[in-house]
């Protein structure tokens, strides 16, 4: 019985560790899709999608937040300001500013919700494999998987 309790102990800990930093995979456990790019750009956005493929991103820490860009590209992920069905559409701004590229991660287990702060909108990857964000209401179940990855190459500069 108290091997057991003992046990637990050791587990609770790793469980509520810290949110992972540096490169991570970040995956939609509700469809089981991973955050990917479009291999196109378009002006001063790259549109994002969800799809099969663990492309690698990087988690920074911005205050008491966060701030979440692609490996390869110094780009961050943002909520942009107007809203469409499925919701609001998020992709990495190449150039210009926006104070929607900030993002809470808050831990729910071994689990994590992501939503924007500005707009207080959960991030997720919508049926039709649209990255967007939705009301922060409806967002209970919307968690996300993310996955520390080892002897990662981050490319850039931190903004």
């Amino acid at each position: 019985m108290i091997n057991i309790l003992l046990l637990g102990l050791a587990i609770v800990p790793a469980i509520l560790a810290d949110v992972p930093t540096g490169c991570v995979t970040l995956k939609f456990v509700n469809n089981a899709k991973h955050i990917n790019m479009w291999d196109k750009t378009v002006l001063h956005y790259r549109k994002l999608y969800g799809g099969d493929e663990k492309e690698e991103w990087v988690i920074e820490k911005s205050g008491n937040d966060y701030k979440i860009r692609p490996r390869i590209y110094t780009e961050y992920l943002y909520a942009e300001s107007k809203t469409d069905d499925p919701g609001r559409a998020v992709k990495t701004l190449k150039e210009g500013t926006t104070d929607a590229n900030v993002w809470k991660v808050e831990q729910k287990m071994a689990l994590y919700w992501i939503s924007n702060v500005k707009y207080q909108e959960c991030l997720v990857i919508s049926g039709s494999d649209h990255v967007v964000t939705k009301k922060m209401d409806s967002c209970g179940d919307d968690l996300w998987e993310i996955q520390p990855v080892s002897n990662c190459l981050i490319v850039g500069k931190k903004n």
